[in-house]
Formats: C-alpha cells, structure tokens, sequence
C-alpha cells in the first residue's frame, strides 16, 4: 500500500474511533458502539499503519490506547452484569489518560496537516483546544446537574466539537487522498 493511501486509511480508522466513541447505541444496558473498540483496533491501526510514519511522536500513544481500551472493555462488561464500575481514584486516573491521549492525538494530526499544508491544521488545534476544556471540566465531579442551563451549555457545546471533529478529520481524509503522489516521494526524501 502506498504511502498516501496508508496515511488516508490511517485517518478515516481515526475517525471512525472518534465516531464511535461520541455516539452511543445502547440495546438495554449493551452499548453496541463501544469505546473499548475504538481504542484497541481503530486507533490501534490508525497509529501503527500510517500515522507513525508520518509523526514519529504518535508511537508513544499506542500504550495509551492500550491501557484506555482495556479499561473500557472492562467497564463495559461491569456495566453488561451489572456491576457498579465506578471507582473514583480509577475513574479520575483514566480520566486523565484519556485527556492526554485525545489532546497528543489531535495535536500529531495537526502536524501531520501542516506537513502536507492542509488547512485542517488550525481547525484540529482549535477542537483540540476546546475538546480538552471541555474533558477537564468533564472530567471533575461537579455536580453540574444541580446548575441546569451550565450542564446543558456543556453538552450543546460537547455535541457540536463531537460532530467538528469527526468533520475535519473526514476532509482532512479526503484531503491527503487528493494530494499528488509526488508530495509523498517529496517527504520521504526530506526525511
């Protein structure tokens, strides 16, 4: 496979890994888009098979991804049996691991876009910004239920990143795809 369609299919897996972490079907208690499968295969081979070649720094989030997956399949089994899964130092842990991941994620995607002069670059640091104020202030246990219309701004605003970053990762897919042959020979002689 050559270097460009390596690179799209590396994208569109990530994309799929974002869509399926946002958007959840549940059948009773059984989410049939778990997020335990976007990070142990989507963003899996996303980042072995074409980003790691193009960002050299995105190797060190294959663990992540690994320690992220496994936390969440085993979540999701807790919550199939009924098995309260919410352990607080646990969940805060995670918490920041997922933080770290997404915010390193979207960051290496942007340098990737800016190495191919991309425009989606500034719209992936943006979201990448925003998604991670938003999993910060997520991720502590406020109880925003109490303050309604705070709540409801969040997820308003939460719903529209989901969706932007799911956007600009599909464009920027078919953006790479579009790109000259010749671009990629041009990088790998720089490198």
């Amino acid at each position: 496979m050559q270097r460009k369609e390596q690179l799209a299919k590396a994208i569109k897996n990530i994309g799929w890994g974002y869509v399926m972490l946002y958007f959840s079907i549940n059948i009773g208690t059984i989410d049939i888009l778990p997020a335990w499968w976007s990070y142990l295969w989507l963003f899996q081979t996303g980042i072995q098979e074409g980003l790691a070649e193009e960002e050299e720094s995105v190797r060190l989030l294959k663990p992540l991804s690994l320690i992220l997956g496994i936390y969440n399949l085993i979540t999701w089994f807790m919550t199939i049996f009924g098995i309260p899964s919410d352990v607080f130092l646990i969940t805060e842990f995670m918490s920041v691991i997922a933080l770290y991941f997404h915010f390193q994620l979207l960051t290496n995607l942007a340098t990737i876009a800016g190495k191919y002069s991309c425009f989606q670059e500034k719209s992936l640091l943006h979201l990448r910004t925003i998604h991670t104020i938003l999993m910060t202030i997520l991720a502590f246990t406020v109880h925003f239920k109490e303050i309604y219309w705070l709540s409801l701004g969040i997820i308003i605003v939460q719903i529209i990143v989901m969706i932007c970053i799911c956007v600009v990762l599909r464009n920027f897919k078919h953006a790479i795809e579009e790109l000259p042959e010749s671009v990629f020979y041009e990088q790998n002689i720089e490198n």
